[in-house]
């Protein structure tokens, strides 16, 4: 090894060293062990102080890194001196660490040297515009020397940056208590972090200052909803309607928490008034076909469908809805070609192979049918009410061979599936199998003993075999079922 490597070597032993010293620093203050601490920290002061000047370029970043933590640790051990002191040896190391400079300006506030601090924290922030936490230091550290406009505009820049930083605005309330957006804003943010029954206490308070507030009575209605209460939400959005009753994403809203509540019917006239000032709203006209789905208005509801598809022909939910739609309608032909346009968006969907089979089996198209089923069964080969349904259309083509084939495969996801038992059994007799259609019209008994189809076509498989004994005694218990 050379004089250089060793040199990197030994370097990268001393950052893990320091690194371990300062992981142990801040694990003692987190159980409370102060003194231990302290301790703790001296080594590591010493052995910073020791190696520090002699780092090589390549890792004066990370023990530059290092010794920005360990000046954290001091300055949270009250070792406020300690604390700039070693940050100042970070800075040195690399003037390029922002943190480093934001922690010096947090040790100079403790040390009360604000001005020196605000000159620390700004060289941060010039590297890092985009830290929080640096714009919130700042802030405090103007606030310490009594200059309000420039700890406003920081805070401003902290919410901002993260709007849902609570604790910032209730900074800014306090040099503006009354401030009706930072209020709307609060509130806001407390719904946002899930503290939404504080949210509502906020914007009660801000009622009864600004009681003509849409804002303030939407967020809060919206709160309500998060919390489940619905009627107090509707109550709330109502009086939004009231200020504004062109707003359409309180109607839309009030239409969404209706449905929750399980009003379909004031729902629907939320959605009309909704569509009615929005009527290029391809979301709107879907939901409201969803509401008149659930009325079993189900003619309206294909046209509210359309009426988005118009909009966006490719929306999927609409699609969706709309092949439901059609179903219960009994509109073949229309299913189809809603299933083949969604499969152009969703060449897996399961259930438009499905729908598209079942319709084509409807109208007497079969193989086509069949066809869909055999894709639906390449996504889900073992799911036997497709096997099923390809079965019903096998049986409607007289296909036996493949008749047979398929309830096999019914069969072997369960061996005693009566109609894979039955249809196998008429298959295997039209393929002049009489001594198998038997036994399978046997287990067939065995799972049903009243299945007439088994009895009947197990009778003609016997005549064939010429078992007379066994006639009389099937045609006895055909006859107690008849």
């Amino acid at each position: 090894m050379g004089l250089f490597d060793s040199l990197i070597d030994r370097e990268k032993r001393s950052l893990a060293r320091l690194q371990k010293m300062v992981e142990k620093i801040a694990s003692q203050i987190e159980s409370g062990q102060m003194n231990e601490a302290a301790e703790t920290a001296g080594k590591a002061i010493e052995f910073t102080n020791r190696n520090a000047g002699k780092v090589s370029p390549t890792h004066r970043k990370e023990f530059s890194d290092a010794i920005t933590s360990l000046g954290e640790m001091l300055r949270r051990l009250g070792m406020g001196r300690e604390s700039g002191e070693i940050l100042h040896r970070a800075i040195l190391l690399n003037p390029g660490n922002a943190e480093a400079r934001h922690q010096h300006a947090l040790t100079l506030a403790v040390l009360n040297r604000p001005q020196e601090g605000i000159d620390a924290v700004e060289k941060a922030i010039e590297m890092n515009p985009a830290r929080k936490e640096f714009w919130s230091t700042r802030g405090r550290l103007f606030e310490m020397i009594k200059n309000d406009k420039e700890a406003i505009r920081s805070y401003e820049k902290v919410v901002e940056i993260d709007p849902n930083d609570v604790e910032h605005y209730d900074r800014l309330l306090k040099y503006r208590p009354d401030d009706r957006v930072l209020l709307t804003k609060k509130g806001v943010a407390l719904s946002r972090t899930k503290r939404f029954q504080e949210a509502i206490e906020l914007f009660d308070y801000a009622l009864e200052r600004y009681s003509n507030d849409k804002a303030l009575w939407i967020n809060k209605g919206l709160a309500h909803n998060a919390l489940g209460q619905l009627e107090e939400a509707v109550k709330s959005l109502n009086v939004a309607i009231k200020i504004d009753p062109d707003d359409v994403f309180v109607l839309h809203n009030k239409a969404l928490i209706l449905m929750k509540m399980g009003n379909p019917i004031p729902a629907l006239d939320a959605y009309n008034e909704a569509v009615r000032r929005d009527p290029g709203n391809p979301q709107l006209w879907t939901e409201r076909g969803e509401v008149l789905m659930a009325m079993k208005r189900f003619e309206d509801a294909n046209t509210s469908f359309d009426r988005a598809l118009e909009q966006k022909p490719d929306m999927l939910k609409a699609l969706l809805l709309k092949k439901e739609a059609l179903k219960e309608l009994g509109r073949d032909i229309e299913t189809i070609e809603v299933c083949d346009r969604i499969l152009r968006l969703q060449p897996e969907n399961l259930e438009a192979h499905v729908d598209r089979g079942v319709a084509m089996a409807s109208i007497g198209r079969h193989s086509e049918a069949i066809s869909s089923f055999n894709a639906a069964l390449s996504i889900q080969p073992e799911n036997r009410d497709i096997l099923l349904l390809k079965l019903a259309s096998l049986v409607e083509m007289n296909r036996y061979d493949d008749i047979v084939q398929v309830s096999d495969e019914i069969l072997r996801i369960n061996h005693s599936d009566e109609e894979a038992l039955t249809q196998k059994g008429i298959a295997l007799y039209n393929l002049g199998r009489y001594e198998e259609a038997t036994k399978i019209f046997d287990h067939a008994l065995k799972v049903n003993h009243k299945s007439l189809p088994a009895l009947l076509y197990k009778k003609e498989s016997l005549k064939h075999l010429g078992r007379d004994a066994e006639i009389i005694r099937v045609s006895d218990r055909i006859i107690e079922l008849a």
